[in-house]
């Protein structure tokens, strides 16, 4: 083993036990995203879970009662917010929100909260819609839950925000305008921290004791060869997340990465009407998005 290779494995060690440093959830936060990840809560129960968190609750009318929604001034109770919203929208906006709070972000200036959410939320509606789609013949599970292919959208680069957290000070420049050029973030994070933002997701997501799917798509999202563990939701949201890349950048006719496409058994045909339809959807999300950021700010 050479110098070179035994320092690069000491500071691989060193950056690993610096995600120890994470803080855990407070008890509140976490009872309230075990009923928030629980597929099977209903619309009373995720109310009653938010009105423990007034803080929370108040974000969640507050959008409720948005122009965008047409209820200003209209929806006086979280149950009311829940079915004006949804019970998926509900469920994403408010684990988003509390899982943000313990990280603070405000130290890292070229981090955009709203910019993040948006990406995140994009992804997460593509990823929803995309899931019936997936023919159960393929060799991915035939049971792709909507619910999961949603929060494995919103929360897939959930290590951004861990990794800005950590080291506001390395990532504030890989985030500017000019910290980039076209190496990928993930291949900057490992030059200048030795992890990147998928393994500090995947260990974050594990210490919080979400759902088992989902530190696998925080893991995984970017390797389209990847076929372990739930490697379906994996590869979803992967896709879902290279298209939201692409419209956010401009590109209104971002077309869906056919490989993946093929290994789901989802039929072009019905991907590409599917993209049409969401497509315009990233403007009406903007709202949602900064409600989500105020909340983390």
């Amino acid at each position: 083993m050479t110098g070179a290779t035994t320092e690069r494995n000491v500071a691989v060690e060193h950056a690993l036990l610096r995600l120890r440093e994470l803080p855990p959830l407070p008890l509140a936060i976490r009872e309230l995203s075990a009923t928030l990840s629980n597929d099977r809560a209903n619309y009373a129960a995720i109310a009653q879970a938010l009105n423990r968190d007034p803080p929370l609750t108040a974000r969640i009318l507050g959008l409720a009662n948005s122009a965008y929604y047409g209820m200003a001034g209209r929806v006086h109770s979280v149950q009311d917010a829940v079915r004006v919203l949804g019970l998926t929208l509900v469920r994403g906006v408010a684990m988003g929100m509390c899982l943000m709070e313990p990280l603070d972000t405000r130290r890292c200036a070229n981090f955009r909260p709203r910019d993040y959410w948006l990406s995140s939320l994009l992804t997460a509606l593509a990823a929803q819609r995309l899931s019936p789609l997936v023919n159960a013949g393929t060799a991915a599970s035939s049971t792709i839950s909507e619910d999961f292919a949603y929060l494995g959208g919103l929360l897939h680069r959930i290590g951004i925000i861990a990794l800005v957290f950590l080291r506001p000070d390395v990532m504030e420049p890989l985030l500017g305008p000019r910290g980039r050029d076209d190496t990928p973030l993930s291949s900057l994070e490992e030059r200048y921290l030795q992890m990147n933002h998928r393994q500090a997701g995947a260990w974050l997501l594990w210490r919080w004791r979400l759902p088992g799917p989902l530190p696998h798509v925080a893991a995984h999202y970017a390797e389209r060869g990847y076929r372990g563990e739930d490697w379906g939701l994996c590869a979803l949201v992967g896709l879902a997340s290279r298209w939201a890349d692409g419209i956010l950048a401009g590109d209104s006719e971002t077309p869906w990465d056919d490989t993946t496409l093929a290994a789901l058994g989802i039929a072009p045909r019905l991907a590409n009407h599917l993209r049409d339809e969401l497509a315009p959807t990233a403007e009406s999300l903007r709202e949602t998005a900064r409600e989500m950021a105020e909340h983390g700010a």
